[in-house]
C-alpha cells in the first residue's frame, strides 16, 4: 500500500474512533475541539494523538507539473502568513520526494478536470504525526484548506492538532461586494477585503468601479478627461487581480450603467451624453463595449461580469441596453451579473435560461420581487437588502444629519440564509408578506423553499456601500464570518452565541494577516451607538499605544490625521498614508486620529493598515429605545409609560439625534438637561423626517412634564420646523424629553435652539446629562 492509501486507511478509522463535527454534532468553542469557520462538513479530531509542530526545518512542497507551478505561488503567500502568525519563515519547495513529518503538503487531485463549479471548491485537510496535508480538487480548493490552516495553527505552539477534514461549500456564488467609486479606496485597502475573503472563504470580491463620484476604472477616453477623479492605473489592477487570484478570491469587476454613469457623461466619451437613456441610446453600444472589453481584458480570471442596471431613468432603453452588454460579454466568454433593476420578469431580451442566460442579483424586490424572478425562470443571487446592505454613512463614518447607515444586527445575517429574502421598509414587496406560499404573513420574511425554486439560488452576496475606506475592515470582520457560515454550512447547528464564541477564537488568531497593527486602547463597548471605530476618552488627553500583534520583526510607522471633532457633523475624514517611525506612546487631545501600519526590517511594508478615531465629548444625552412594532406609528406613544418587556437597550451620546443605524422602526425616548446659554425668550425647533416626534420641556422645572409642558406633538415626516417659545434663565437647568417614533428610510432627528439675540444653533452643545 502506498503512502496516500495508508492516509485513507487512517481517515477511515478516525471517522470510527475519532470526535467527529457533522451537522447533527456540532463542536462548540468551549468544548477545547478544533474550531474551523465556516464550519467544516466533517471534522474528525484525535485529542489523544500527537499534533504536528511547525519547526524551522518545516517546508512548504508542492509538486512537479502545471499544478505545481501554479501552486508555487500560492505557497509562496502561505509563508508570509504563517511568518505573520508563528515567526516561522518557511521555505517552499517543488518537489515530489516523500515530505517529513513536519512538512507541509500542497496538492491538487487528479479528477480536478471533471468538476462541476461548487465541488472544485473542494478540499481536504489531514495534520498529525506525519505532517500537513492539503489536497484540493482545484487551485481554489487548495487555498480553502490552507485558509483553514491558518485557523487552526496555534501561535503559541506552532502546532496543529491531529485531525482530518472534509469539506466543500453548500453554495458555489458567495461574494462581498466594495464600493470604491463614491470615496477613494487605496489599493492596499482592497487587498484588505481579499485578505478578508481569503479567510473565510467567501470566493468572490465584486468591485463597484464606477459610479456618479468617481469612475475608477483608468479609461483614457473616459478618465483623461475627468477632473477631480480617482482612478487606478492598469498596472495597479493587473497587480491585485493576481494578488487575488493567488489567494483563491476571484475579482468581479462592475460598470454601473446606464444609471449612476454621471462621471461617464461628463467625460464626454458618450453622444449624445445628458442623461442615463443617452447612455443606452443604440449608437453608444459600440463605445461602451469597448470599454466593456478592456476591463475584461484586465479581470481576465473572473467568470462574471457586472453591467450595474440598477435605479436607471433609461426607461424603455434600459432592457435593449441589458441585451446587448449580454451579447458583448457573452462574446468574451463571461457570464453577466445585474442588478434586479428591470422591470417585469419574464423579459425576453434579458435570457432567463439556456446558455446566454443572465445572473440577477435580487436586492430590492421592488424591481422584479424574488419568486417572479425565480418563476420566470432565472438563476439568482440572494442580495436581499435585510441583513446583507451595509452602509458607512454617506460623506462619513457618521451621517451628519441624523443616521449612520444600514447595519443590521449581527444575528439577523444569522438566521438568514440564500433561500431568505428580508426586508426593513414598509411597501417593499417582501416586507410586506406578498410572497406565495409564505406561512407568517407579519414578519418581513420570505424563503425560496415555499415553491420549490432553491435551487436557482445560486448563492449570496454582502454589499458595501458609501463608506470611507478606513471603515471596510473595522465593520466587515464581524460580519463577513457570519456571511461565510451562512452560505458554506448553513446545516451546522450551532446556535448564534456559539457561532459567535468560535467566530472570536478565529478572528483573534488570524488577525496578525489582517492587520498586523494593534492600536490601543480598545473601545469599552463595540456597541457603541456612536461607531465603533470611534474611541471616547475623558479628559485633556489620551495616550494611545501601537502594538505589533504579528510575530514578523519589524518599525511600526504611523500617522496622525484630523477629523472635523463637530458635534453637528462628525465626519470622520480619511488619514494620510503612514509616514512617522513609532517610539514611544503617542500622546493625543481633542479629536484625532491614528493610521498605522507594519514595515519589514528590509523596508518593505506588510500588508494591512489599522484605523481608530478618537475624542472626549462628554455625553450628553440618555437614550432608550423601544420596540413599537414594524410599522411607524401615526400617533407617538408615551415611551416612558411602556412596559419594560418593550426595552431594547439604553445608552449615552455626545449629542440629540436620530437612530444611528436606520435598519428598523424603534421608539427613541431622549432625555438631557438644557443648561440655559442666556436670559429671555428662546426659539426651540424640531425637526424630523421618516418619523415622528413629540417634545416635552419642563419649563417649571419641578421633574415631571405637565400638559402645557408639551411643546410639540407628533411632529411631521418632512423636516419642516415645528417651533416653540420658551423663557430661560441663564445657567438654570431644564428637563427635555424628546418621544421619537422612527420610520424609514431617514430617521432624522434634530432640535435647534434660537436665543434672543437670534443666534440659531443645534441644540446638544447647550445640554448635559439629566440630574
Amino acid at each position: 500500500m502506498n503512502r496516500f492509501g495508508l492516509e485513507l486507511t487512517i481517515v477511515v478509522v478516525m471517522l470510527v474512533v475519532g470526535l467527529c463535527v457533522s451537522d447533527t454534532a456540532p463542536l462548540k468553542a468551549e468544548d477545547g475541539a478544533p474550531v474551523v469557520v465556516p464550519t467544516p462538513v466533517s471534522l474528525v479530531h484525535q485529542p489523544g494523538t500527537p499534533a504536528c509542530t511547525l519547526t524551522e526545518k518545516s517546508r512548504i512542497r508542492v509538486p512537479f507539473g502545471d499544478a505545481g507551478m501554479f501552486l508555487q505561488t500560492h505557497a509562496n503567500v502561505l509563508r508570509d502568513e504563517l511568518e505573520l502568525l508563528t515567526g516561522l519563515r518557511l521555505d517552499v519547495v517543488v518537489s515530489d520526494d516523500e515530505p517529513t513529518s513536519f512538512d507541509i503538503v500542497l496538492a491538487i487531485s487528479s479528477d480536478a478536470q471533471t468538476l462541476d463549479s461548487m465541488s472544485s471548491e473542494h478540499y481536504t485537510l489531514t495534520s498529525g504525526d506525519r505532517g500537513i496535508r492539503i489536497v484540493g480538487k482545484s487551485s481554489v480548493g487548495v487555498a480553502h484548506g490552507t485558509s483553514t490552516l491558518l485557523q487552526l495553527i496555534d501561535p503559541k505552539t506552532c502546532s496543529l492538532p491531529s485531525l482530518s477534514i472534509t469539506d466543500q461549500p453548500a453554495a458555489e456564488y458567495r461574494a462581498l461586494m466594495v464600493d470604491v467609486a463614491r470615496t477613494p479606496h487605496s489599493i492596499g485597502v482592497i487587498k484588505d477585503a481579499v485578505r478578508l475573503c481569503r479567510l473565510f472563504k467567501v470566493r468572490y470580491l465584486q468591485l463597484h468601479l464606477t459610479d456618479n463620484q468617481h469612475f475608477t476604472f483608468p479609461f483614457a477616453p473616459v478618465t483623461d478627461h475627468l477632473q477631480g477623479n480617482h482612478c487606478y492605473t492598469i498596472e495597479e489592477l493587473n497587480e491585485l487581480v493576481e494578488y487575488a487570484d493567488a489567494r483563491g478570491v476571484t475579482i468581479v469587476p462592475e460598470l454601473d450603467l446606464p444609471g449612476h454613469s454621471g462621471r461617464l457623461r461628463e467625460s464626454g466619451y458618450l453622444s449624445p451624453n445628458r442623461n442615463d437613456a443617452d447612455v443606452a441610446a443604440p449608437q453608444n453600444y459600440a463605445k461602451i463595449g469597448k470599454l466593456i472589453d478592456a476591463m475584461i481584458n484586465v479581470f481576465a480570471s473572473s467568470p462574471y461580469f457586472h453591467i450595474g442596471g440598477d435605479e436607471s431613468g433609461a426607461g424603455h432603453r434600459l432592457v435593449p441596453f441589458l441585451a446587448e452588454v449580454n451579447k458583448r460579454v457573452r462574446a468574451r466568454g463571461k457570464r453577466l451579473l445585474v442588478w434586479e433593476g428591470f422591470h417585469g420578469a419574464p423579459t425576453d431580451l434579458i435570457p432567463a435560461t439556456g446558455d446566454d442566460h443572465v445572473v440577477v442579483l435580487a436586492w430590492e424586490s421592488s424591481y422584479n420581487a424574488p419568486w417572479d424572478l425565480l418563476d420566470s425562470g432565472y438563476r439568482i443571487i440572494n442580495a436581499s437588502w435585510k441583513p446583507t446592505y451595509l452602509t458607512g454613512g454617506y460623506g462619513g463614518l457618521i451621517h451628519p444629519g441624523s443616521t449612520g447607515g444600514k447595519r443590521f444586527d449581527l444575528e439577523d445575517i444569522y438566521r438568514w440564509d440564500k433561500n431568505t429574502f428580508m426586508h426593513w421598509e414598509p411597501g417593499r414587496p417582501v416586507f410586506e408578506d406578498r410572497g406565495p406560499n409564505d406561512p407568517n404573513r407579519d414578519d418581513g420574511e420570505w424563503n425560496a423553499k415555499w415553491i420549490g425554486k432553491d435551487d436557482q439560488i445560486l448563492g449570496g452576496q454582502m454589499l458595501y456601500w458609501e463608506q470611507y475606506e478606513c471603515s471596510v475592515v473595522h465593520f466587515l470582520l464581524p460580519r463577513v464570518p457570519i456571511l461565510s457560515e451562512r452560505l458554506w454550512n448553513p446545516s451546522s447547528g450551532h446556535s448564534f452565541a456559539e457561532f459567535q464564541d468560535r467566530s472570536g477564537l478565529v478572528q483573534e488568531r488570524v488577525l496578525p494577516v489582517l492587520q498586523p497593527i494593534e492600536i490601543l486602547p480598545e473601545v469599552e463597548d463595540p456597541s457603541h451607538p456612536v461607531v465603533s471605530l470611534y474611541q471616547p476618552y475623558e479628559g485633556e488627553e489620551i495616550q494611545v499605544t501601537l502594538r505589533n500583534r504579528s510575530k514578523v520583526p519589524g518599525q511600526i510607522r504611523y500617522s496622525n490625521g484630523g477629523w472635523s471633532g463637530r458635534l453637528n457633523s462628525p465626519n470622520f475624514r480619511p488619514v494620510p498614508e503612514p509616514q512617522h517611525e513609532y517610539e514611544t506612546a503617542l500622546v493625543g487631545r481633542g479629536a484625532f486620529s491614528v493610521r498605522a501600519e507594519l514595515v519589514r526590517e528590509d523596508g518593505t511594508p506588510v500588508d494591512g493598515h489599522s484605523w481608530k478615531f478618537f475624542n472626549n465629548w462628554p455625553d450628553r444625552v440618555e437614550v432608550s429605545e423601544f420596540d413599537i412594532g414594524r410599522r411607524t406609528p401615526r400617533q407617538v406613544p408615551d415611551l416612558a409609560a411602556l412596559p419594560e418587556s418593550k426595552l431594547l437597550r439604553r445608552y449615552r451620546m455626545p449629542y440629540l439625534r436620530g437612530l444611528t443605524r436606520n435598519v428598523a422602526v424603534r421608539g427613541q425616548m431622549t432625555e438631557a438637561d438644557l443648561v440655559a446659554p442666556a436670559d429671555g425668550t428662546h426659539t426651540l425647533e424640531l425637526r424630523t423626517q421618516s418619523g415622528h416626534a413629540t417634545l416635552f420641556f419642563d419649563r417649571n422645572q419641578n421633574g415631571s412634564f405637565e400638559e402645557d409642558e408639551v411643546l410639540v406633538r407628533d411632529s411631521p415626516n418632512d423636516e419642516s420646523g415645528q417651533k416653540a417659545d420658551v423663557v430661560l434663565e441663564r445657567g438654570e437647568r431644564y428637563r427635555v424629553r424628546i418621544d421619537h417614533a422612527t420610520g424609514m428610510p431617514r430617521p432624522v432627528l434634530l432640535l435647534f435652539l434660537t436665543g434672543p439675540d437670534g443666534k440659531r444653533a443645534e441644540i446638544s452643545e447647550y445640554l448635559e446629562l439629566p440630574k
